[in-house]
């Protein structure tokens, strides 16, 4: 029998895994986290923007981007790993 995993990518769940394996459990990673720092940010900068503060909004998204890259690091490093 060949050994078979499957990853559904979605949006509330950023990740479901599963497999034919009899012992393997299957997995959810949340995907809500993302959702939460996207709305984080478009809430700070639509204040900024309204305060036309153009450098501040550059800072907030270098600071989204390393959340971003930070969670999807350690999700795909958590898969590999198991």
């Amino acid at each position: 029998m060949s050994r078979v995993f499957s990853l559904d990518i979605g949006i509330d769940n950023l990740v479901a895994i599963t497999s034919n394996q009899p012992d393997y459990r299957p997995v959810l990673i949340k995907g809500k986290v993302i959702k939460s720092i996207n709305a984080k940010y478009n809430k700070d900068k639509a204040a900024l923007a309204k305060k036309g503060k153009k450098r501040h909004i550059r800072s907030k998204v270098g600071k989204r981007h390393a959340r971003i890259h930070d969670y999807f690091h350690k999700a795909s490093h958590w898969m590999v790993s198991e």
